[in-house]
């Protein structure tokens, strides 16, 4: 298991593991470096998408190595004044926030929703709503101006399937025209599900929808009545999207709170 392979993966564990933190102990040192359990146990949840316990006693010692030789050629990196770059600095900083963010949503699903929110919100999301089911397709940008640029295309007869197509940013319906199905209501965020709630069948948005996703057209298609779906089988999707909601609160919080000043143009 070479250090390109190593390099070339970056994916992320998926968080729902709450497990106790390893003890804080040396695994290894390389040059001076010490290499914790806990980097290990990091890494190893990082290289597997948090599914470490499926790796062998062989595979755990060849990751091992491979970390050993990063953190070799990190040290090199460090000696030939590389980590004086402004711009690896600055990419260091962005991974660091970006892993920050993922924890406190981690932390967020487990510790800042309770069981009995997500099962209010199964109830009023997907049991009092009348067990509708709603068909529709979207686009999504990240700016209303050009959300609005785009609504008034379709205004003027431009096909909405195409137009998604070609500009939404959500990959997964963009390539089938902006479909997304069926779904309850109360599968979407609260401003995307309130405006799929007030509109009839045929009808699109008239203005952009905003959510923390960024600025939606949408087209209602249809609506059916229907069963809600098992408790247990949406109550995670539920967690997540409490725990993304409270996330933006936070956020609009905090951006009242502190100042925030703006020098210059990207």
């Amino acid at each position: 298991m070479g250090v390109a392979l190593a390099l070339g993966l970056t994916a992320c564990g998926n968080g729902n593991d709450q497990t106790e933190p390893a003890a804080s102990e040396p695994l290894a040192t390389v040059n001076g470096h010490t290499i914790t359990q806990e980097q290990y146990e990091a890494y190893l949840e990082q290289r597997t998408q948090g599914q470490p316990e499926r790796l062998t006693p062989e595979e755990r010692e060849a990751l091992l190595q491979v970390l050993v030789d990063l953190t070799l050629l990190a040290g090199e990196a460090e000696n030939q004044g590389l980590l004086e770059d402004p711009k690896l600095i600055g990419q260091l900083q962005n991974i660091r926030n970006e892993v920050l963010t993922r924890r406190l949503v981690e932390w967020m699903e487990a510790e800042g929703v309770s069981d009995e929110e997500v099962r209010a919100a199964y109830e009023e999301r997907f049991v009092e709503e009348g067990a509708l089911e709603y068909k529709a397709s979207h686009i999504l940008v990240e700016d209303e101006e050009t959300a609005r640029e785009l609504l008034a295309q379709i205004e003027e007869g431009a096909n909405f399937a195409a137009v998604a197509e070609e500009h939404s940013l959500d990959p997964g319906s963009a390539r089938n025209g902006g479909d997304l199905g069926w779904f309850p209501s109360g599968a979407m965020v609260d401003s995307f599900s309130a405006a799929v709630r007030a509109m009839e069948p045929g009808q699109m948005t008239e203005e952009p929808i905003e959510t923390q996703f960024g600025w939606h057209i949408i087209l209602l298609e249809d609506t059916r009545e229907a069963r809600p779906p098992e408790f247990a089988d949406v109550q995670d999707g539920i967690r997540q999207m409490l725990a993304q909601e409270r996330l933006e609160q936070r956020l609009e919080e905090l951006r009242e709170q502190v100042d925030i000043d703006i020098q210059a143009q990207p």
